[in-house]
């Protein structure tokens, strides 16, 4: 079985593989999550913890990871992951 970290990994190349085959499309589609995610009303570590909560409400497990990786990356802390 694969680790959490291998589908991760898995992802973010097919991620680069897409990009490579029409780059134009993934960089609107930059645009656009930069857009969604930057702060406002709230912050953008709040914006992917909230979307941590509905992939993990969803089930999906590449969704989860992403987003996991996306909140540590702006500030999350393992005690706000956690809920502690």
């Amino acid at each position: 079985m694969e680790s959490q970290l291998e589908i991760r990994e898995g992802l973010l190349k097919q991620r680069d593989k897409f990009g490579q085959a029409m780059p134009s499309l993934m960089a609107a589609m930059g645009a656009l999550r930069d857009e969604a995610y930057k702060d406002g009303a709230l912050s953008a570590k709040v914006k992917r913890l909230i979307a941590m909560g509905i992939a993990l409400a969803n089930g999906c497990t590449g969704c989860t990871l992403i987003q996991t990786s996306y909140a540590i990356e702006g500030g999350a802390t393992k005690d706000k992951i956690s809920n502690r």
